[in-house]
């Protein structure tokens, strides 16, 4: 067989194949539902079989053997390895939980916040687009108020830095409270 027919012929193999494995409406994946905490607590650890360490080469004996040998000799790093390993997944299943926690609070906080929002809407007599309208008009005031303002510790026209709380440098604020 020449090269270019063997990539025509390694098809024709992998259909003929696919045809037996695969059932006639293809393959379908379902995503599974979210795991739960137990779930992702046990998929953190990690245990893998060393027993399972075995060659599939013809007269693998001899490389399953070694590979065992190595592995009874480097067994106590690979416990390092695992437990280092074990650690971090065991922290970040721990941490998924508490963000999936805080998500669960601050979402149930959103939907009391909106159903305030629209029971004060309805107090008032106010349509969304309006209430829309004038939160707005206000966070558009205050931009302009904070652009306005002096930034703390600037200097002022006299030198000397400004107080962030009336816009005066201190020398000013020296006079006016002399007076």
């Amino acid at each position: 067989m020449k090269p270019e027919e063997a990539l025509a012929a390694a098809r024709e193999r992998s259909a003929a194949k696919a045809d037996v494995t695969i059932p006639a409406g293809g393959l379908v994946v379902r995503r599974s539902a979210q795991p739960n905490d137990e779930e992702l607590l046990q998929w953190a650890v990690v245990e893998p079989d060393l027993e399972e360490v075995r060659s599939t080469r013809r007269l693998g004996a001899p490389v399953t053997r070694t590979k065992q040998l190595l592995l009874r000799l480097l067994g106590q790093y690979h416990a390092q390895v695992l437990s280092v390993q074990n650690r971090v997944n065991v922290h970040l299943a721990l941490r998924s939980s508490l963000a999936r926690d805080e998500v669960r609070d601050l979402r149930a906080e959103v939907d009391a916040l909106r159903k305030r929002l629209r029971e004060t809407e309805d107090a008032l007599g106010i349509s969304r687009a309006q209430a829309d309208e004038l939160a707005d008009a206000r966070a558009e005031q205050r931009r302009a108020e904070e652009a306005a303002a002096p930034e703390p510790g600037a200097e002022g026209p006299g030198g000397g830095p400004i107080d962030p709380t009336d816009g005066r440098t201190a020398d000013a604020q020296e006079r006016a409270n002399a007076r």
